[in-house]
């Protein structure tokens, strides 16, 4: 018995792929497909040589005929190992037309992707029988696999739909009956300055302020009043508090009941009621928690899968300088690197992100407050981000800028829209922050 595996594959459609691209003029049958498959995507090696040679040729501008062809394969010494002359010229001649290339490339890139499954599988296999490994880990690097894959696909989108969905919506704009996708923060004169009203599917808002500087409070405000006055499902990527605490932070916040006078048993018969009242609102929230991740790729991981269960709409990420990264990367590269891992999940994910990040209590001493550069580790942090939230207390430290009002104490703080992809740029604000019962303002 023959227990050779044949590893799905089409030569077939392969050289006919092939073929296709030399029945145009200068590149254009291979333009039709240049972002659909590569020479990896080919089984045969020959067909990968010689499709190689083809996206070499293509990349110059250059004719794809038979003498740019085989001057390619002579550069490259490879003439030989495609079998000659004779065997370029019959897969050169396999078809007459290049009417079919699209349905060629699609053949072949489905035949890779099914190998690449195959050994995706083969190698989540082997780890797991070792008993050597992390199921985690095993999860995140298949899962991280097929998002690859699928990132290879054909990405190029027409800009017909598009344009014809932005017509619609611009008309809606003036009769006044337009809904944005974006998710507020309901904190009004915060959506007003950003360009799209809130923070929109794919964008990425990077909320930064040194350590008690209330910015994990601020992105909880966000995640209650979108889910109570949007109804919108979020997820929230807490490496330094628990769930408990983070319940506890929506209860006073919700009730406007400081916990600290539950726990020294002072509440009033009203504050238990407002409590209790804040208790049974959150149990009809959809906010869900994630508290331990092994790096960005696992919490990745971890969220698409609270996208497909429970439907998030919106992600908060609580802190970027807490998420863990290997390898030998410096600090710098690696926060780098997970800060483009995150955009790309907010793309992929067409998720609204809002990113939190350390700043030091320098720059908020400063009489302009936090700039852009403040922001430490990686310049790529402002790179990746649609919007830079810059908040600081207005006095450059959190005692000296504490008011009162009739309603009590809180914290004046400044804030500052440094980036703002869709809108202006660089405009200031203040925040009221009642700090007993964590609310902004």
């Amino acid at each position: 018995m023959n227990d050779q595996i044949i590893h799905p594959n089409n030569v077939e459609a392969e050289e006919g792929l092939i073929s296709c691209c030399f029945k145009g003029e200068g590149t254009e049958s291979y333009d039709l497909i240049s972002g659909i498959v590569d020479p990896d995507d080919f089984y045969l090696e020959r067909n990968k040589y010689i499709f190689n040679s083809i996206v070499s040729i293509a990349a110059r501008g250059e004719d794809i005929n038979e003498v740019s062809l085989l001057e390619e394969l002579k550069k490259a010494s490879k003439v030989d190992e495609v079998g000659g002359i004779s065997a370029i010229y019959y897969v050169m001649d396999r078809v007459e037309t290049s009417i079919s290339i699209k349905y060629f490339a699609k053949l072949v890139k489905e035949k890779s992707q099914l190998r690449e499954i195959a050994r995706t599988c083969k190698l989540a296999a082997e780890s797991a029988l070792s008993e050597t490994v992390d199921p985690d880990v095993i999860r995140s690097s298949v899962e991280s696999k097929m998002v690859e894959m699928s990132e290879g696909s054909d990405r190029a989108m027409d800009l017909g739909n598009t344009v014809d969905q932005l017509r619609d919506d611009y008309e809606k704009m003036m009769s006044g009956d337009y809904v944005s996708e974006a998710v507020k923060t309901h904190i009004d004169h915060l959506d007003e300055k950003l360009g799209n009203g809130g923070i929109a599917p794919g964008e990425v808002m990077v909320l930064a302020a040194p350590t008690s500087c209330g910015k994990s409070q601020l992105a909880l405000n966000f995640a209650l009043r979108a889910a109570m006055k949007s109804d919108v499902p979020s997820a929230i990527v807490s490496l330094e508090m628990p769930q408990k605490q983070i319940t506890q932070r929506f209860v006073s916040c919700l009730s406007k009941v400081w916990m600290k006078r539950v726990r020294d048993r002072v509440a009033t018969k009203a504050d238990m009621i407002a409590v209790n009242s804040a208790l049974d609102t959150l149990q009809g929230l959809n906010i869900n928690t994630i508290h331990s991740v092994k790096s960005v790729q696992d919490m990745a991981s971890q969220v698409r899968t609270l996208v497909r269960n429970k439907g998030i709409k919106m992600l908060i990420v609580d802190y970027l300088q807490l998420i863990p990264f290997g390898g030998k990367m410096s600090k710098n590269d690696a926060i780098a690197d997970v800060s483009h891992k995150i955009k790309q999940l907010a793309l992929e994910l067409n998720l609204p992100i809002v990113l939190l990040c350390q700043v030091g209590r320098e720059g908020a001493k400063r009489p302009g407050g936090l700039m852009l550069y403040d922001l430490k580790d990686s310049g790529d942090i402002e790179n990746d981000a649609d919007i830079v939230l810059l908040m600081w207390p207005k006095e450059g430290d959190i005692e000296e800028s504490k008011k009162v009002d009739k309603y009590g104490s809180y914290i004046e703080m400044m804030y500052n829209v440094a980036k703002n992809r869709e809108g202006e740029r660089d405009v200031k604000g203040i925040f009221k922050f009642r700090h007993f019962i964590g609310r902004f303002y």
